[in-house]
């Protein structure tokens, strides 16, 4: 018997709060997160970098909640603890500079989300490959915020690098795919492209059948 204060209680935890966040039970993923994370401070030191794990997973539901301010003191603890413990190379502290990313954007301060991406693809390109499916969301992330501030064509290749990454990682059917042919089928259709975004759209009807009616055919 582990006991209810044990680390790997609050890992099954955060796991179980992934589970909750991913099916839009935010209340119940963040009280899980919760208790990871007083779980973690008590054995681990509230320092540690396990601790600015579970700080990253609330930001994210915060930022689901539409909570962006309230982010903020969290995303500067986790990339505090990150700095000290790490530094500011490692493949950790990308998590969480990509949550202040995200933070930015969200908040409409674009010039500055771009300059974190930046930090999180060069940090990602180095220690993980420009193949990796981290890698991937960063270049996702970066064609979301070139599509917003007007820039279609820089978006147009940071989607196709994405969803190039995604297909070969992930398979060409699976939703984060499908996902990333949706928003790159909404550029392509303010470039006019139309009949790139039929065959998208073909691919993408094709991938969610799948998907709600697996294995029938």
């Amino acid at each position: 018997h582990l006991g209810d204060a044990h680390p790997m209680i609050a890992s099954t935890l955060n796991m179980l709060a992934k589970i909750y966040q991913g099916q839009k039970k935010l209340d119940q993923a963040k009280e899980m997160n919760m208790r990871a994370l007083r779980i973690r401070e008590d054995t681990s030191g509230a320092d540690h970098p396990h601790v600015a794990t579970i700080i990253n997973s609330l930001v994210e539901i915060y930022h689901a909640e539409g909570r962006y301010w309230e982010a903020e003191p969290l995303i500067a603890r986790a990339l505090k603890i990150h700095e000290q413990s790490l530094g500011w190379e490692h493949p950790f502290m990308a998590y969480s500079l990509s949550n202040q990313a995200d933070n930015l954007f969200l908040c409409g301060d674009y010039l500055q989300a771009e300059s974190y991406y930046k930090r999180v693809l060069t940090i990602r390109e180095q220690n993980l490959g420009c193949n990796h499916p981290h890698t991937a969301s960063t270049y996702y992330h970066l064609a979301s915020l070139c599509t917003a501030v007007g820039r279609f064509e820089e978006a147009e290749s940071f989607y196709r690098k994405a969803l190039s990454i995604r297909e070969h990682a992930f398979g060409p059917d699976h939703p984060t795919v499908a996902n990333t042919l949706e928003q790159y089928a909404i550029l392509l259709r303010r470039l006019k492209k139309e009949r790139e975004v039929d065959e998208l759209e073909s691919r993408i009807q094709e991938i969610r059948s799948k998907q709600i009616a697996p294995g029938s055919s």
